[in-house]
Order: C-alpha cells, then sequence, then structure tokens
C-alpha cells in the first residue's frame, strides 16, 4: 500500500506541478478543521501537511473507508490531477485539455455513445 505523498508523486510522474490545491478531510476528530494545503510550482510542503494532519499523508488507507483527501493539481503541460472517489476509496485520476483536435470522445464520456451524435462544426 502506497501512502498519499508517494501516491502523488507516482501520478505526477516526470511532469512540473503548476499549481495546487490539496484538502485534508476532518475525520474521526483527528484534526479540528478540514485543512487545505494550496500552492505553486513543486512546493507540496509534505512534512507540515503529515504533521498538521497526524500523519495522513505517511499512513493513509486508499481503500474503502472515509475520505481523506480531495483537490486539484495542474501541471505545466496542460494536464491535471483530480482526486476522485467511490464508496471511500479515492485515488488521483489524469485529466487532459479537451479540444476539438481530440475527437468527440473527450466531449461524451460517460454520458452516452458516440453512435447518436451529428457533429455541427464551425469552420470560420
Amino acid at each position: 500500500m502506497k501512502n498519499f505523498k508517494e501516491e502523488t508523486l507516482l501520478a505526477i510522474g516526470d511532469r512540473k506541478i503548476e499549481e495546487y490545491r490539496i484538502r485534508a478531510i476532518h475525520f474521526n476528530n483527528e484534526f479540528s478543521s478540514d485543512l487545505i494545503f494550496e500552492g505553486k510550482g513543486n512546493t507540496i510542503p509534505w512534512d507540515d501537511m503529515d504533521k498538521r494532519t497526524h500523519g495522513l499523508v505517511s499512513s493513509y488507507d486508499d481503500g474503502y473507508g472515509s475520505e481523506n483527501w480531495t483537490g486539484w493539481i495542474t501541471l505545466t503541460d496542460g494536464s491535471w490531477l483530480e482526486r476522485k472517489t467511490y464508496d471511500g476509496s479515492e485515488w488521483w485520476e489524469n485529466k487532459i485539455r479537451p479540444s476539438l483536435n481530440n475527437g468527440i470522445g473527450d466531449c461524451i464520456g460517460e454520458f452516452g455513445s458516440v453512435d447518436d451524435v451529428e457533429i455541427i462544426s464551425d469552420n470560420r
């Protein structure tokens, strides 16, 4: 099992951080309120985050249970990471900037199929 820092750094890979806003969610009276850590560049304060959340960075379970982290990280290549959750499980999801060059899949996604879609293009 990876800790939150390892999971985040793995999701970032060799890309560079532009901005981030990461929220530690208050639960079980571990800390008095939700804590939001935000900044620019590769400056995520891992040690301070771990201290302020009583070890939630170094020891958390990304599996089923309570949600611990939410937020986003934008990257200098135009992509971003968005925190996703389902039934207590959580992970970083990689997003790319939509573009007409990406095809219609980035617009429809989970909302339907491409079988019954008419595309009206403005080619001015």
